[in-house]
Protein backbone atom coordinates (compact mmCIF):
# COMPACT_ATOMS: atom_id res chain seq x y z
CA UNK A 1 0.00 0.00 0.00
CA UNK A 2 2.95 2.01 0.75
CA UNK A 3 4.41 1.65 -2.51
CA UNK A 4 1.23 2.23 -4.54
CA UNK A 5 0.70 5.79 -2.99
CA UNK A 6 4.12 6.76 -3.39
CA UNK A 7 3.93 5.95 -7.02
CA UNK A 8 0.62 7.40 -7.46
CA UNK A 9 1.86 10.82 -5.62
CA UNK A 10 4.52 11.23 -7.57
CA UNK A 11 2.56 10.21 -10.96
CA UNK A 12 0.26 12.78 -9.57
CA UNK A 13 2.71 15.61 -9.01
CA UNK A 14 4.89 14.36 -12.02
CA UNK A 15 7.88 14.13 -8.79
CA UNK A 16 9.75 11.13 -8.17
CA UNK A 17 10.07 12.64 -4.36
CA UNK A 18 9.50 8.91 -3.32
CA UNK A 19 10.42 7.00 -5.69
CA UNK A 20 13.72 5.67 -3.24
CA UNK A 21 11.11 4.61 -0.53
CA UNK A 22 8.82 3.12 -3.04
CA UNK A 23 11.59 0.67 -4.23
CA UNK A 24 12.78 0.13 -0.47
CA UNK A 25 9.20 -1.09 0.03
CA UNK A 26 9.29 -3.24 -2.67
CA UNK A 27 12.51 -4.59 -1.93
CA UNK A 28 11.30 -5.81 1.41
CA UNK A 29 8.39 -7.46 0.34
CA UNK A 30 10.84 -9.33 -2.36
CA UNK A 31 13.16 -10.68 0.21
CA UNK A 32 15.65 -7.62 1.35
CA UNK A 33 14.26 -7.93 5.13
CA UNK A 34 15.57 -9.81 8.02
CA UNK A 35 13.97 -12.90 7.29
CA UNK A 36 15.37 -13.59 4.05
CA UNK A 37 11.87 -14.59 3.03
CA UNK A 38 9.45 -12.91 -0.13
CA UNK A 39 6.01 -11.72 1.61
CA UNK A 40 4.42 -12.93 -2.12
CA UNK A 41 3.86 -16.46 -2.06
CA UNK A 42 5.06 -17.74 -5.64
CA UNK A 43 7.85 -15.09 -5.80
CA UNK A 44 11.42 -15.41 -5.19
CA UNK A 45 13.17 -18.31 -4.28
CA UNK A 46 12.02 -18.23 -1.09
CA UNK A 47 8.77 -17.42 -0.02
CA UNK A 48 5.60 -18.50 2.70
CA UNK A 49 4.36 -22.02 2.15
CA UNK A 50 2.15 -21.62 5.33
CA UNK A 51 -0.38 -18.75 4.30
CA UNK A 52 -2.39 -17.49 7.50
CA UNK A 53 -5.95 -18.15 6.37
CA UNK A 54 -7.77 -21.29 7.14
CA UNK A 55 -8.93 -22.39 3.42
CA UNK A 56 -5.43 -21.49 2.11
CA UNK A 57 -4.43 -23.82 4.95
CA UNK A 58 -6.88 -26.86 3.67
CA UNK A 59 -6.67 -26.47 -0.44
CA UNK A 60 -3.24 -25.25 -1.10
CA UNK A 61 0.57 -25.97 -0.77
CA UNK A 62 2.28 -26.43 2.42
CA UNK A 63 5.82 -27.54 0.89
CA UNK A 64 5.94 -25.27 -2.35
CA UNK A 65 4.47 -28.03 -4.30
CA UNK A 66 1.76 -27.24 -6.76
CA UNK A 67 -1.03 -26.08 -6.62
CA UNK A 68 0.34 -22.88 -5.00
CA UNK A 69 -1.42 -19.98 -4.08
CA UNK A 70 0.87 -17.54 -5.99
CA UNK A 71 -0.42 -14.07 -5.67
CA UNK A 72 -1.25 -13.92 -2.44
CA UNK A 73 0.39 -11.41 0.34
CA UNK A 74 1.43 -12.05 4.53
CA UNK A 75 1.94 -9.76 6.63
CA UNK A 76 5.45 -10.57 8.00
CA UNK A 77 5.91 -9.68 11.89
CA UNK A 78 2.87 -10.05 13.80
CA UNK A 79 2.40 -9.40 17.48
CA UNK A 80 -0.95 -10.91 17.65
CA UNK A 81 -2.33 -14.46 18.76
CA UNK A 82 -3.02 -16.77 15.89
CA UNK A 83 -6.35 -18.06 16.17
CA UNK A 84 -9.44 -19.86 14.45
CA UNK A 85 -8.25 -23.56 13.67
CA UNK A 86 -10.68 -25.65 11.52
CA UNK A 87 -11.41 -29.26 10.96
CA UNK A 88 -9.41 -30.37 8.02
CA UNK A 89 -6.23 -27.57 8.67
CA UNK A 90 -2.94 -29.43 8.49
CA UNK A 91 -0.01 -28.64 10.55
CA UNK A 92 2.39 -26.06 8.71
CA UNK A 93 5.38 -26.57 8.22
CA UNK A 94 4.28 -30.03 8.18
CA UNK A 95 7.66 -31.03 9.93
CA UNK A 96 7.09 -28.87 12.98
CA UNK A 97 10.26 -26.79 12.60
CA UNK A 98 10.16 -23.55 12.44
CA UNK A 99 12.44 -21.83 10.04
CA UNK A 100 11.56 -17.64 11.51
CA UNK A 101 11.77 -18.76 15.36
CA UNK A 102 14.79 -16.90 15.72
CA UNK A 103 13.60 -13.98 15.07
CA UNK A 104 10.71 -14.54 17.78
CA UNK A 105 10.41 -12.56 20.60
CA UNK A 106 8.89 -8.83 21.81
CA UNK A 107 5.56 -10.25 20.94
CA UNK A 108 6.32 -10.28 17.23
CA UNK A 109 6.84 -13.67 15.21
CA UNK A 110 6.75 -14.51 11.40
CA UNK A 111 3.07 -16.04 10.75
CA UNK A 112 2.73 -16.80 7.70
CA UNK A 113 0.06 -19.01 8.24
CA UNK A 114 0.22 -21.91 10.96
CA UNK A 115 -3.91 -20.98 11.45
CA UNK A 116 -5.65 -17.75 10.52
CA UNK A 117 -5.02 -13.91 10.43
CA UNK A 118 -5.23 -12.05 12.96
CA UNK A 119 -7.19 -9.18 11.36
CA UNK A 120 -8.66 -8.86 7.58
CA UNK A 121 -6.44 -6.09 7.38
CA UNK A 122 -2.95 -7.70 5.92
CA UNK A 123 -5.50 -9.08 2.95
CA UNK A 124 -7.16 -5.86 1.97
CA UNK A 125 -4.18 -3.80 2.04
CA UNK A 126 -1.21 -6.24 1.14
CA UNK A 127 -3.17 -8.28 -1.64
CA UNK A 128 -5.76 -5.91 -2.77
CA UNK A 129 -3.28 -3.25 -3.51
CA UNK A 130 0.11 -5.63 -4.56
CA UNK A 131 -1.54 -6.47 -8.09
CA UNK A 132 -1.40 -2.26 -9.22
CA UNK A 133 1.99 -2.30 -7.46
CA UNK A 134 3.64 -4.95 -9.43
CA UNK A 135 1.71 -4.03 -12.63
CA UNK A 136 3.19 -0.50 -12.64
CA UNK A 137 7.06 -1.85 -12.49
CA UNK A 138 6.18 -4.00 -14.96
CA UNK A 139 4.70 -1.70 -17.30
CA UNK A 140 5.83 1.60 -16.09
CA UNK A 141 4.12 4.03 -14.58
CA UNK A 142 1.78 6.33 -16.05
CA UNK A 143 3.84 9.37 -17.56
CA UNK A 144 2.72 13.09 -15.62
CA UNK A 145 -0.25 14.86 -16.19
CA UNK A 146 1.68 17.99 -16.73
CA UNK A 147 5.42 19.01 -17.35
CA UNK A 148 6.61 20.92 -14.27
CA UNK A 149 6.82 19.77 -10.56
CA UNK A 150 3.91 21.39 -8.84
CA UNK A 151 0.24 20.39 -8.48
CA UNK A 152 -1.83 20.24 -12.01
CA UNK A 153 -4.42 23.04 -12.13
CA UNK A 154 -7.20 21.83 -15.13
CA UNK A 155 -9.45 24.60 -16.49
CA UNK A 156 -12.26 23.69 -18.53
CA UNK A 157 -14.26 26.47 -20.78
CA UNK A 158 -18.14 26.29 -21.12
CA UNK A 159 -20.77 27.92 -22.41
CA UNK A 160 -24.26 27.10 -21.78
CA UNK A 161 -27.78 27.19 -23.52
CA UNK A 162 -26.35 26.69 -27.21
CA UNK A 163 -26.64 30.14 -27.93
CA UNK A 164 -25.60 30.93 -32.06
CA UNK A 165 -22.72 32.97 -31.11
CA UNK A 166 -20.88 30.45 -28.96
CA UNK A 167 -20.29 29.18 -32.46
CA UNK A 168 -16.99 31.87 -32.76
CA UNK A 169 -15.48 29.25 -30.70
CA UNK A 170 -14.65 26.59 -32.87
CA UNK A 171 -11.84 28.01 -35.07
CA UNK A 172 -10.14 29.78 -31.66
CA UNK A 173 -10.30 26.94 -29.77
CA UNK A 174 -9.37 24.52 -32.64
CA UNK A 175 -6.05 26.79 -33.70
CA UNK A 176 -5.08 26.20 -30.16
CA UNK A 177 -6.06 22.87 -29.58
CA UNK A 178 -8.38 23.26 -26.94
CA UNK A 179 -11.58 21.78 -26.29
CA UNK A 180 -15.23 22.99 -24.25
CA UNK A 181 -18.00 21.65 -23.06
CA UNK A 182 -21.09 23.33 -24.22
CA UNK A 183 -24.12 22.48 -22.12
CA UNK A 184 -27.63 22.67 -24.53
CA UNK A 185 -30.83 23.13 -23.98
CA UNK A 186 -32.41 20.68 -26.80
CA UNK A 187 -36.06 22.73 -26.96
CA UNK A 188 -33.84 25.78 -28.39
CA UNK A 189 -31.54 24.48 -31.24
CA UNK A 190 -32.39 25.16 -34.74
CA UNK A 191 -34.28 28.78 -33.89
CA UNK A 192 -33.23 31.76 -35.05
CA UNK A 193 -31.10 32.99 -32.15
CA UNK A 194 -29.51 29.07 -30.95
CA UNK A 195 -27.06 26.62 -32.80
CA UNK A 196 -28.39 23.89 -35.01
CA UNK A 197 -28.01 20.42 -34.73
CA UNK A 198 -25.07 20.17 -37.28
CA UNK A 199 -23.63 23.31 -35.53
CA UNK A 200 -23.76 20.39 -32.46
CA UNK A 201 -22.49 17.68 -34.33
CA UNK A 202 -19.49 19.74 -35.78
CA UNK A 203 -18.51 21.18 -32.32
CA UNK A 204 -18.45 17.23 -31.67
CA UNK A 205 -16.12 16.64 -34.56
CA UNK A 206 -14.01 18.80 -33.35
CA UNK A 207 -13.50 17.58 -30.10
CA UNK A 208 -15.34 19.58 -27.81
CA UNK A 209 -18.59 17.87 -25.53
CA UNK A 210 -22.07 18.65 -25.54
CA UNK A 211 -23.42 18.37 -22.84
CA UNK A 212 -27.44 18.90 -20.76
CA UNK A 213 -29.29 21.93 -19.58
CA UNK A 214 -33.16 20.40 -19.66
CA UNK A 215 -35.47 20.98 -22.72
CA UNK A 216 -36.06 24.52 -22.13
CA UNK A 217 -34.20 26.42 -19.28
CA UNK A 218 -36.16 24.81 -16.50
CA UNK A 219 -35.42 25.02 -12.71
CA UNK A 220 -35.98 21.64 -11.73
CA UNK A 221 -35.43 22.27 -8.08
CA UNK A 222 -38.53 23.94 -8.61
CA UNK A 223 -41.10 21.09 -10.25
CA UNK A 224 -41.59 18.24 -9.12
CA UNK A 225 -39.99 14.82 -9.87
CA UNK A 226 -41.75 13.63 -12.87
CA UNK A 227 -41.68 17.29 -14.53
CA UNK A 228 -37.72 17.13 -13.79
CA UNK A 229 -37.54 13.98 -14.64
CA UNK A 230 -39.29 15.15 -18.16
CA UNK A 231 -36.84 18.28 -18.16
CA UNK A 232 -33.53 16.44 -18.02
CA UNK A 233 -33.90 12.87 -19.38
CA UNK A 234 -36.10 13.91 -22.26
CA UNK A 235 -33.41 16.63 -23.30
CA UNK A 236 -30.45 13.85 -22.21
CA UNK A 237 -32.40 11.58 -24.95
CA UNK A 238 -32.91 13.98 -27.74
CA UNK A 239 -29.01 14.96 -27.68
CA UNK A 240 -28.36 11.01 -27.70
CA UNK A 241 -30.44 10.90 -30.83
CA UNK A 242 -28.42 13.06 -32.65
CA UNK A 243 -25.23 11.14 -32.02
CA UNK A 244 -23.75 13.03 -29.03
CA UNK A 245 -22.47 10.89 -26.58
CA UNK A 246 -23.71 13.14 -23.54
CA UNK A 247 -22.53 12.52 -20.10
CA UNK A 248 -22.38 16.01 -18.26
CA UNK A 249 -25.46 18.11 -17.08
CA UNK A 250 -25.42 22.18 -16.32
CA UNK A 251 -28.71 23.16 -13.75
CA UNK A 252 -29.91 26.07 -14.91
CA UNK A 253 -30.03 29.11 -12.85
CA UNK A 254 -27.24 26.95 -10.98
CA UNK A 255 -30.75 26.19 -8.98
CA UNK A 256 -30.51 22.48 -7.70
CA UNK A 257 -30.70 20.56 -4.21
CA UNK A 258 -30.54 16.86 -3.47
CA UNK A 259 -33.48 15.57 -5.35
CA UNK A 260 -32.36 17.34 -8.58
CA UNK A 261 -29.07 15.73 -7.81
CA UNK A 262 -31.08 12.59 -7.75
CA UNK A 263 -32.35 13.26 -10.71
CA UNK A 264 -29.72 14.13 -13.01
CA UNK A 265 -28.25 10.69 -11.61
CA UNK A 266 -31.05 8.76 -12.34
CA UNK A 267 -31.19 10.09 -15.97
CA UNK A 268 -28.00 8.87 -16.62
CA UNK A 269 -25.60 11.95 -16.34
CA UNK A 270 -22.25 11.48 -14.63
CA UNK A 271 -22.05 15.07 -13.18
CA UNK A 272 -23.88 18.11 -12.33
CA UNK A 273 -22.68 21.74 -12.50
CA UNK A 274 -23.78 24.72 -10.77
CA UNK A 275 -22.55 28.15 -11.01
CA UNK A 276 -20.82 29.18 -7.74
CA UNK A 277 -18.82 27.79 -4.93
CA UNK A 278 -15.49 28.98 -6.62
CA UNK A 279 -13.46 32.51 -5.95
CA UNK A 280 -10.30 33.89 -5.85
CA UNK A 281 -10.09 34.97 -2.29
CA UNK A 282 -11.27 31.21 -0.22
CA UNK A 283 -12.35 28.19 -2.44
CA UNK A 284 -9.97 28.52 -4.73
CA UNK A 285 -10.96 25.25 -7.03
CA UNK A 286 -13.08 22.32 -7.50
CA UNK A 287 -11.21 19.24 -6.41
CA UNK A 288 -10.49 16.15 -8.24
CA UNK A 289 -11.79 13.71 -7.80
CA UNK A 290 -15.13 16.57 -7.22
CA UNK A 291 -16.00 16.69 -3.05
CA UNK A 292 -19.46 15.82 -5.05
CA UNK A 293 -20.09 15.11 -8.77
CA UNK A 294 -23.93 16.01 -9.11
CA UNK A 295 -22.70 19.47 -7.36
CA UNK A 296 -19.47 21.03 -9.16
CA UNK A 297 -18.29 23.69 -7.68
CA UNK A 298 -17.17 26.35 -10.56
CA UNK A 299 -16.05 30.53 -10.75
CA UNK A 300 -19.23 32.99 -11.32
CA UNK A 301 -19.91 33.51 -14.71
CA UNK A 302 -18.49 35.89 -17.13
CA UNK A 303 -20.66 38.58 -17.80
CA UNK A 304 -19.65 42.27 -19.90
CA UNK A 305 -18.09 43.61 -16.89
CA UNK A 306 -15.93 40.81 -16.45
CA UNK A 307 -12.32 41.83 -17.14
CA UNK A 308 -9.50 38.73 -18.53
CA UNK A 309 -7.50 39.90 -15.98
CA UNK A 310 -10.11 38.70 -13.41
CA UNK A 311 -10.91 35.15 -15.25
CA UNK A 312 -6.70 34.84 -15.41
CA UNK A 313 -6.78 35.65 -11.93
CA UNK A 314 -9.22 32.59 -11.17
CA UNK A 315 -6.71 30.79 -13.11
CA UNK A 316 -3.42 31.89 -10.98
CA UNK A 317 -5.46 31.41 -7.83
CA UNK A 318 -5.52 27.85 -7.87
CA UNK A 319 -2.14 27.56 -8.99
CA UNK A 320 -0.84 29.16 -6.13
CA UNK A 321 -3.06 27.25 -3.82
CA UNK A 322 -2.29 23.37 -4.93
CA UNK A 323 -4.32 23.50 -8.06
CA UNK A 324 -7.35 21.24 -8.74
CA UNK A 325 -10.24 22.65 -11.07
CA UNK A 326 -11.26 25.43 -12.74
CA UNK A 327 -14.55 26.11 -14.76
CA UNK A 328 -15.02 29.17 -16.57
CA UNK A 329 -18.76 29.91 -18.10
CA UNK A 330 -20.16 31.96 -20.95
CA UNK A 331 -22.90 32.78 -22.06
CA UNK A 332 -22.46 34.48 -25.42
CA UNK A 333 -19.55 35.84 -27.34
CA UNK A 334 -20.63 38.74 -29.27
CA UNK A 335 -20.26 42.34 -28.29
CA UNK A 336 -22.15 43.55 -26.07
CA UNK A 337 -25.25 41.62 -26.96
CA UNK A 338 -26.16 40.42 -23.51
CA UNK A 339 -25.23 40.86 -19.58
CA UNK A 340 -23.95 37.93 -19.80
CA UNK A 341 -21.07 38.23 -22.89
CA UNK A 342 -18.07 38.77 -23.60
CA UNK A 343 -16.21 40.09 -26.62
CA UNK A 344 -14.75 37.45 -29.55
CA UNK A 345 -11.37 39.74 -28.87
CA UNK A 346 -11.26 39.66 -25.17
CA UNK A 347 -11.93 35.43 -25.76
CA UNK A 348 -9.03 35.43 -28.02
CA UNK A 349 -6.75 37.38 -25.26
CA UNK A 350 -7.18 35.13 -22.38
CA UNK A 351 -6.68 32.05 -25.39
CA UNK A 352 -3.43 33.15 -25.94
CA UNK A 353 -2.74 33.77 -22.01
CA UNK A 354 -3.75 30.22 -21.78
CA UNK A 355 -2.43 28.75 -24.04
CA UNK A 356 0.81 30.23 -22.18
CA UNK A 357 -0.02 28.89 -19.09
CA UNK A 358 -0.77 25.44 -20.98
CA UNK A 359 2.93 25.36 -22.46
CA UNK A 360 4.77 25.96 -19.05
CA UNK A 361 2.56 22.82 -17.64
CA UNK A 362 0.99 24.81 -15.07
CA UNK A 363 -2.12 24.02 -16.61
CA UNK A 364 -3.94 21.19 -18.52
CA UNK A 365 -7.49 22.53 -20.95
CA UNK A 366 -9.68 19.38 -20.56
CA UNK A 367 -13.61 19.15 -20.55
CA UNK A 368 -16.01 18.55 -17.86
CA UNK A 369 -16.26 14.42 -19.30
CA UNK A 370 -12.51 14.35 -19.29
CA UNK A 371 -12.01 15.03 -15.75
CA UNK A 372 -15.40 13.27 -14.30
CA UNK A 373 -14.86 10.37 -16.39
CA UNK A 374 -17.41 7.31 -16.74
CA UNK A 375 -19.24 5.19 -19.54
CA UNK A 376 -22.04 6.48 -21.67
CA UNK A 377 -25.41 5.55 -20.44
CA UNK A 378 -28.19 4.48 -22.58
CA UNK A 379 -31.34 6.55 -22.68
CA UNK A 380 -33.11 6.43 -19.81
CA UNK A 381 -37.36 6.72 -19.68
CA UNK A 382 -38.28 9.73 -17.92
Amino acid sequence: GLAVMASEYDTLVGSGVYADHEMGWLSNILGANAWGSSFIVGDGSTFPHCMQHQVTNIVGSLDGSQPILAGAAVEGPNGFAATGSLTGMRTCPPDGVDTFAPFNGKTAVFKDDVQSFSTVEPAIDLTASSPLAFAWEIKGTPPPIQGGGGPVTVVTIQFDDGNADQLNALSLLSARNMAATFYINSGFIGDATHLSVADLQTLHAAGNEIGGHTIDHANIKKLKTADARDEVCTDRNTLLGWGLPVTSFAYPYGSYDADSELVVHDCGYNSGRGVSGVDDTKTFAETIPPLDPYGLRMTPSIKQGTTMATVEGYVTAAEAHGGGWVQLLIHHLCDGCDAYSTTVPDFTTFLDWLQGEVESGRVVVKTTDQVIGGSVQPPVAP
